[in-house]
């Protein structure tokens, strides 16, 4: 697979929930989708201070929506939240005035199902798709991504984030054989199944067969991001 960089292309966020940005994409007017906020919303939140796009945070976890309600309040009186490893949320009473979070799944459809805990209670990412195949369970809605854009009335995204513990595939799956307009796409791959390189190989393919250049790559941590191809060749003109 050959990674294009461009050359003005930011990563935003923690090493934990960072992602790479390209420059150009998003302004005031774009809409960002961030998909599994778990107790690290670092990358919305610098995104949110640098663009100030209109961003929606999805996550049906009950964790998940108090460490963003928490964030969110104390930005709005001017405090600032410590997170990890010396990092501070980068907050100020205007971050958030244009961030909408809902706890809610993303999955190919309208539904109740399963998600499966982590093996560890201290962690805070459930799968869908059982990934560490535990017994715990909470039932949660999940949605298809043409639904929750449909209801917020969007025929197109920006960026889209997923960092969805297993379900990405079968969620890029729908995205393409749907068409969904999205520009850029930013996700960590899981590795599920009996031959999970293969699995997520497939996947990028898919992506690249569909229009989509990757413009960045760690095969350490499984993220990439694909921009499509004709987003790229004007971004390159920038």
């Amino acid at each position: 697979m050959q990674v294009k960089s461009l050359a003005k292309q930011s990563v935003l966020g923690t090493d934990y929930g960072g992602y790479t940005v390209p420059e150009g994409l998003l302004h005031p007017e774009a809409i960002y989708y961030s998909v599994g906020a778990g107790e690290d919303i670092s990358l919305d939140v610098e995104i949110a201070n640098r663009y100030n796009p209109y961003i929606y945070i999805f996550d049906p976890t009950e964790r998940a929506e108090k460490h963003f309600q928490q964030v969110r309040n104390n930005a709005t009186q001017g405090i600032q939240t410590p997170l990890y490893k010396n990092y501070i949320y980068p907050t100020t009473p205007q971050t958030f005035q244009k961030t909408h979070f809902e706890r809610i799944g993303l999955w190919v459809r309208t539904d109740v199902l399963k998600f499966f805990a982590p093996a560890k209670k201290e962690h805070v990412s459930h799968s869908l798709v059982n990934l560490q195949n535990t017994a715990s369970y909470v039932e949660v809605p999940v949605s298809s991504l043409d639904e929750l854009m449909n209801r917020y009335g969007h025929k197109q995204i920006d960026m889209l984030k997923m960092d969805i513990e297993g379900s990405e595939f079968e969620v890029i799956e729908d995205i393409l054989q749907k068409q969904i307009s999205i520009k850029y796409i930013c996700l960590e791959y899981h590795r599920i199944g009996k031959n999970p390189i293969a699995k997520i190989q497939e996947s990028i393919n898919k992506l690249i067969n569909s229009n989509y250049i990757c413009i960045y790559a760690n095969t350490k941590t499984m993220v990439f991001g694909f921009l499509r191809k004709d987003v790229y060749r004007n971004l390159l003109d920038k």
